[in-house]
């Protein structure tokens, strides 16, 4: 919202708010894309902050991955087999989420903390610089992965991430091709 332009399609509200946006030409390549070929966007977003995007309904895509890989929804719900597979591979860092959420409630510039979906666990800072600082505090104190996002520090149990989920989608569905692109390190 802070760098919406007028002809911007407002597709994401939070509390009543304007939140996020589509350009008209992402639209219609969205659109495009969904009609010619399967369309599966992979996000660190939990289910119910996914669920809050309105897509064009041309644009919908049947398939998502949130939670940075570990669930699949199909046509907005859960596939319960995907979800299983995660939570086996995310059981034995249980205690390892929950001891680094534990050292986040040492730290100030942690302003605001959870475990997402059951899954992983993120913090949001005031600054980019104090998300680095809390990184650098959790450093060697966490066997978890760190990620700094802007404001941002992810904590994901290594077998999570968005690698893996395309390789698990790959299994699924054996594609004759499959392209990727991101736009952060994560």
């Amino acid at each position: 919202y802070k760098h919406k332009k007028d002809s911007d399609i407002c597709v994401e509200y939070l509390d009543g708010k304007e939140q996020g946006f589509f350009t008209e030409k992402s639209v219609e390549l969205l659109c495009s894309i969904n009609r010619s070929m399967t369309f599966i966007p992979i996000t660190s977003r939990s289910i119910e902050q996914y669920k809050r995007i309105q897509f064009p309904e041309e644009g919908t895509p049947k398939y998502a991955v949130t939670t940075n890989g570990a669930i699949l929804l199909v046509d907005g719900e859960v596939d319960t087999d995907w979800y299983e597979a995660s939570k086996n591979a995310v059981d034995p860092w249980r205690q390892e989420l929950l001891d680094t959420y534990e050292l986040l409630a040492s730290i100030s510039e942690a302003k605001r903390y959870r475990i997402v979906d059951d899954m992983y666990l993120f913090t949001a800072c005031d600054t980019p610089s104090e998300a680095e600082q809390v990184a650098e505090l959790v450093h060697g104190k966490t066997n978890l992965d760190i990620a700094v996002s802007g404001r941002k520090v992810y904590f994901f149990p290594p077998p999570i991430n968005k690698g893996q989920a395309i390789q698990r989608l790959i299994i699924k569905f054996s594609p004759e091709h499959t392209i990727s692109a991101g736009d952060t390190l994560i």
